[in-house]
This record gives C-alpha cells, sequence and structure tokens, in this order.
C-alpha cells in the first residue's frame, strides 16, 4: 500500500504559539525565582531565630555566672574576663546593648541577614521587621517595646498614591497633609498594623540616636553635634537616599558638615 504525503501540510510553529510558549516560560521561571526567594527567606528567618534564642541563653547563663551581661559578644574579640562569646550563623551581623546599671540589668541583640532582621532582649520572643524596616529598641524611660520603622523617607513610585514604599530609590514622598499621612500610613507596603509615629516612639529613636558615638560629630556621646541632614537647601528640594548606608551626603553641595543624611541606631 502506498502511502500519499498530502501537500501544503503545515510544519513548524507560528508566531503566536512561540509567543505564547515563550510567555509560559516566563511564567514558569519567575515562579522557581518567587519560590526559591521564599524557602531562602524562609531558611534565614528560621536561622536568625535559631541564632537568638541560643544567643538568650547564652547571655542569661553568663548573667547569672558573672553577675552582669558580657560588655561583648564578638568571638573576634571575646569577653576578657571569660573569654566567652555569641557564634552566629555565616553572613549574619549583630548589634548587641546591653545594660547592666538598670535594676534588673538588660540586654538587646538584633541579628540581620540580608534584608531580615530579628531582635531579642531579656524577656521577648525574637521580633521581625519587613524588608525596609529597622528595629528600635524600646525605652523604658518612654514606656516602649522593641518596634520596627521605615528606614527611609515614606516614598510614591508608582501612580497609586495610598502605598508608601520605604526604600531607597525615588525623592521623598513630601507632597502630603498630616490628615492624609495619617490614613495611609495603614497601606505601607509589606508592614501590617503600620501607623504614624507617636510622640513616645519619637523620643525612643532620638533617645537612642543620642547614645550612639558615630551619629555625633566629634564620635563621642556629647562631642560636637548631632548629623541634622538636608536642611540647607543646596541643592534645592529633597534628595534621593543613597542604598550604601556609609553615603550620608549623597547629592549634597555641602558635605563633610552637619548636612550627614544618615543616623544610626
Amino acid at each position: 500500500m502506498v502511502c500519499k504525503i498530502q501537500s501544503g501540510a503545515r510544519s513548524g510553529f507560528t508566531l503566536v504559539e512561540l509567543l505564547v510558549v515563550a510567555v509560559v516560560m516566563v511564567v514558569l521561571f519567575l515562579i522557581t525565582i518567587l519560590g526559591y526567594d521564599a524557602v531562602r527567606d524562609n531558611a534565614t528567618s528560621a536561622s536568625l531565630k535559631s541564632d537568638l534564642v541560643h544567643a538568650y541563653e547564652t547571655l542569661k547563663i553568663f548573667r547569672m555566672e558573672n553577675g552582669a551581661y558580657p560588655t561583648t559578644i564578638d568571638c573576634a574579640q571575646p569577653d576578657s574576663s571569660t573569654n566567652k562569646c555569641v557564634e552566629k550563623s555565616n553572613g549574619a551581623t549583630y548589634y548587641y546593648d546591653f545594660n547592666n546599671s538598670a535594676n534588673p540589668k538588660v540586654f538587646g541583640l538584633t541579628a540581620t541577614k540580608g534584608n531580615i532582621s530579628y531582635r531579642i532582649a531579656n524577656n521577648s520572643i525574637p521580633v521581625a521587621c519587613a524588608p525596609g524596616f529597622i528595629i528600635v529598641p524600646g525605652s523604658s524611660t518612654y514606656g516602649t517595646k522593641d518596634f520596627c520603622v521605615m528606614k527611609y523617607e515614606a516614598k510614591n513610585p508608582s501612580s497609586d498614591s495610598s502605598t508608601p514604599v520605604s526604600q531607597a530609590a525615588t525623592s521623598p514622598w513630601v507632597s502630603i497633609n498630616q490628615y492624609s499621612a495619617l490614613n495611609v500610613s495603614k497601606n505601607v507596603a509589606g508592614c501590617n498594623g503600620c501607623h504614624l509615629i507617636t510622640e513616645a516612639e519619637w523620643l525612643t529613636i532620638m533617645q537612642n540616636v543620642l547614645s550612639v558615638p558615630s551619629n555625633w560629630s566629634g564620635g563621642a556621646v556629647g562631642s560636637g553635634y548631632i548629623y541634622s541632614g538636608h536642611n540647607d537647601d543646596e541643592p534645592t528640594g529633597a534628595l534621593v537616599a543613597d542604598s550604601n548606608d556609609n553615603n550620608g551626603y549623597a547629592g549634597e553641595t555641602n558635605t563633610g558638615g552637619d548636612q550627614r543624611r544618615t543616623l544610626t541606631l
């Protein structure tokens, strides 16, 4: 039996079919990337929380054995009297604060890796902040507990005028009144339960800022002045922040003086 091949039979793919395949591949790629990011962030969160729980136990034991919390927990330069320190995961950074003069004595420890941060204090569970936020240690003076605050000035990068975003890019959102700010503060991207900073929270932040030597022009607490940010209108208008925290004079005409816009907690 002879089979005939019909002339004019279609072979290959049309442009539309190729575009559909390309779109499907892109979607699958994005799903894979997003899934990987979620797994990675979950692993980072679990690692940081585990670090802090271990650190919590270590510091409690240290206090019971020595009557006070250590002056340093850095394993590169451990406490000189006990030669003890607190281990951390690869890539993580710690910020440790303590007060052995308080009654009872207190400590706080913030662990950060990438855009994820957690903080633990004497009798607390690890506190986490969303990307674009930083942790502010609470103050017994003002009756505040550890809380999260936007790292950058609120931005409005899209056409949606009701969603503030904490990011370095684009100019600060300045054309907004207090009433509107109060309403849109509930919609901050990536944040549940956000609100405008209260007076007690502002005072807590400033108390912390004043206690950090690098925020003073003289390099020591009380020496010189606190950097005040862009207030000389040179150049005119609000300035875009730099994602590099060490570049506090980004965009400034006058550098090296009080116009530095970055402060450390």
